[in-house]
């Protein structure tokens, strides 16, 4: 048996969805199985799986060993993958995942995914291991995975109470006019289509700190930092704002918003969405104190090519993005303006 007491970060969360950001290694029809047999108790009750969540309720799952281990759909087959370890240590392993990877089984993956990979490469490992935190599929990055359930549930808790800072770079079309701001929108999911997310006044509470790093001829390079992590968090709030991450196609970042620019820009511009064939985000960083050392932990993933190529013709350098190696979005030098008609 297993007991969680809803807090404010979970508060509104369909009961499903909870269990399936909790439970990454459950396959999403086990987990509805699993409330359908009443294995799932809210305030003692058996739940709904549509059941909204409030702060305080308690959520008890009964017999979760035997979710985890029963049917050959939820069983995660471990997968020989070529993994980038950037970091590693009994407790978690830290990944930079390339785009195009599923972190997790699912529909129409049952696997090939980067949990499968990790089960390969943890296959000595005597916990189960359990994703952290998510990313979509094209954007690439840095992504945690716990290799233990108690390593789990107290990295879990620092995410829920926001003591890990979540650096993204991403390229943009369109210039903010301020070299940093907030993005407060809240977000929810599409009532057009159930994947889409959007801003709603009934959504979530969503916040997105930005910092404009380099803009010339309508492209601009920007560090985000999130607060809170909504599904397509970074890439609704872009959209939103009039500036969507470029080669993002489902949130208007396509090559039609590219030939919409003044023609002195598009040259360059379109050369930049070239690099692309998936949406500009990369997780850039992870930084938190460690559960179980207490030491300050940043771990900064390499960019992939098309990002490489991409800050080149910017001409630019890695070492101009030290503003990820720090807890703030705070800039350490004038953004470079090279287009500022």
């Amino acid at each position: 048996m297993e007991t969680r007491i809803i807090d404010e970060i979970s508060e509104y969360m369909r009961l499903d969805i909870f269990l399936t950001h909790h439970y990454s290694e459950v396959s999403r029809s086990r987990l509805q199985q699993a409330v359908k047999d009443g294995d799932i108790l809210i305030n003692g009750t058996p739940a709904k799986k549509s059941h909204i969540l409030r702060r305080g309720e308690e959520v008890v799952i009964n017999g979760l060993d035997e979710i985890i281990s029963s049917g050959e759909e939820v069983r995660i087959i471990p997968q020989e993958m070529d993994l980038e370890i950037l970091f590693e240590d009994e407790n978690y392993v830290i990944v930079n995942k390339p785009s195009g990877l599923v972190v997790h089984p699912g529909n129409g993956n049952p696997d090939g995914t980067l949990l499968n990979g990790l089960f390969y490469h943890l296959r000595d490992n005597p916990g189960t291991p359990r994703l952290v935190h998510r990313l979509d599929k094209d954007t690439s990055g840095v992504i945690m995975c716990a290799k233990n359930d108690h390593a789990h549930d107290l990295m879990s808790k620092k995410f829920q109470k926001r003591e890990v800072y979540k650096g993204y770079l991403g390229i943009c079309i369109g210039r903010y006019p301020d070299a940093s701001g907030v993005i407060d929108a809240p977000i929810g999911r599409s009532r057009i289509d159930p994947v889409k997310r959007t801003i709603r006044p009934d959504g979530r509470h969503s916040r997105t700190d930005y910092a404009r790093l380099f803009y010339q001829s309508g492209i601009s390079l920007i560090a985000y930092r999130l607060h809170t992590g909504r599904t397509h968090q970074i890439r609704v709030h872009s959209s939103y704002t009039g500036f969507p991450i470029l080669a993002d196609s489902y949130y208007g970042g396509e090559k039609e918003m590219v030939k919409r620019l003044e023609p002195l820009e598009r040259a360059f511009a379109y050369r930049v969405y070239t690099a692309f064939h998936r949406q500009a985000l990369h997780a850039r960083y992870l930084s938190f104190e460690h559960p179980f050392t207490g030491e300050k932990t940043t771990v900064v993933g390499p960019l992939p090519e098309d990002f490489q190529k991409a800050i080149a013709m910017m001409e630019l350098t890695e070492d101009n993005l030290a503003v990820f190696e720090t807890d703030t979005l705070e800039i350490p030098y004038e953004p470079k303006e090279l287009n500022d008609d």
